[in-house]
């Protein structure tokens, strides 16, 4: 798994929150 992946699916999920 890489950091970037993991980064970029929790800044996803961060704005479906919002």
């Amino acid at each position: 798994m890489n950091d970037v992946l993991m980064l970029r699916e929790t800044e996803r999920e961060a704005r479906k929150i919002r």
